[in-house]
C-alpha cells in the first residue's frame, strides 16, 4: 500500500449532494477536486443510472455545487451569477441525464443561497440581502464596511453587519417575486417544504443591532399567504430543519428534537414525547 504523501490531498475526490429522482433510477450527486491553481476546489454533477449502471457527467463549468431534481428527467442547478451586489442575479439552468449541453432556465434577481421545487413554476428561495445602501458596500466599491451590528463578522464569511439571509416566493413563467420573510428577518439554518407544497418550515429571528442564540419556529402557508409563529424563541442552535415527516417538519438541535404540525408541537427530549 502507497503511503500518503502531503499533496496525496490534491487527487482525493470528494462526494456531496446526493439526491435520488423522484422516480428512483438516477441518483445525483457532486464531484469535489482540490484546485491548486485557485486555491479552492473545481465541482461537477454527476448521475449513477442504476439500470445501466454507469455515472455520467452532467457539467464541466467547475462551479456547479448543488442542485434539484425538477422530475425524473431534469435537474436544476445555479449556473451563474451577473451584476453588482445590490444587482445580482443568479442564472439557472437545466441538464438532463442523458448528457449533452445545459440550457437556460431563468434568473432570478437576488444572489440565490439556495433553492427548492414547490410545483410547476413555483419556487422557494432562499437569498443573501443587505440593508444597506450601495455607498456603504465594500463589494460596490466603498473603501469602508459599516459595523452597527453584533456580531459585524463571522469566521469564512466576513463582515455581516446588515445581511440578511431571507426567504423568497418566485413564479419563474411570469417572473413575480414575493417575500416570505421581512426585511429584518435572519434565516437560520435551512427550510422545509411539505410534501403537498403548502406549507414551508424555517427557523430564524427579527433582528435589530445584536443577533440573539435564540430563535423562532415558523410556517409560511403559501395557499393563504400567512405565517404562523409555532414556537417563540428558544435556545435553539441554528442546525437546519429537518425533512417535513407526513406533514409536519422536524428540527434537531444537540438537546431536543421537534416535529412539527399544523395541529400540534412533539417536543422530544428522551424516549417518551412530551406533548
Amino acid at each position: 500500500m502507497e503511503k500518503v504523501k502531503l499533496d496525496s490531498f490534491l487527487d482525493f475526490s470528494y462526494l456531496s449532494e446526493l439526491m435520488l429522482s423522484p422516480g428512483g433510477r438516477y441518483a445525483g450527486f457532486v464531484r469535489s477536486q482540490c484546485d491548486i491553481e485557485k486555491n479552492g476546489y473545481k465541482s461537477f454533477i454527476f448521475v449513477y443510472d442504476t439500470a445501466e449502471k454507469k455515472c455520467i457527467q452532467l457539467t464541466d463549468g467547475g462551479k456547479e455545487r448543488s442542485f434539484i431534481w425538477l422530475n425524473d428527467r431534469e435537474l436544476l442547478f445555479p449556473s451563474g451569477t451577473s451584476g453588482k451586489f445590490l444587482e445580482l442575479s443568479t442564472e439557472y439552468s437545466i441538464v438532463t441525464p442523458d448528457g449533452g449541453e445545459a440550457r437556460p432556465a431563468f434568473s432570478v434577481p437576488l444572489l440565490s443561497e439556495g433553492i427548492k421545487h414547490i410545483g410547476y413554476d413555483l419556487f422557494v428561495i432562499q437569498a443573501k440581502t443587505t440593508l444597506y445602501p450601495p455607498e456603504d458596500l465594500p463589494e460596490t466599491g466603498a473603501s469602508w464596511a459599516v459595523v452597527d451590528e453584533l456580531p459585524f463578522v463571522e469566521n469564512g464569511a466576513g463582515y455581516v453587519s446588515g445581511m440578511r439571509h431571507r426567504l423568497f416566493l418566485y413564479h419563474s413563467s411570469t417572473g413575480e417575486l414575493s417575500p416570505i420573510t421581512g426585511e429584518r428577518f435572519l434565516l437560520r439554518g435551512n427550510f422545509a417544504v411539505s410534501p403537498d407544497g403548502s406549507m414551508i418550515a424555517y427557523m430564524g429571528m427579527d433582528m435589530d443591532y445584536r443577533e440573539e442564540e435564540k430563535l423562532g419556529v415558523f410556517v409560511y402557508d403559501i395557499n393563504k399567504g400567512e405565517t404562523k409563529q409555532l414556537l417563540p424563541p428558544w435556545q435553539i442552535q441554528a442546525a437546519p430543519c429537518g425533512l417535513y415527516r407526513r406533514q409536519g417538519a422536524v428540527h434537531r438541535s444537540r438537546r431536543k428534537t421537534l416535529r412539527l404540525v399544523p395541529e400540534r408541537l412533539v417536543l422530544q427530549t428522551g424516549p417518551k414525547d412530551r406533548q
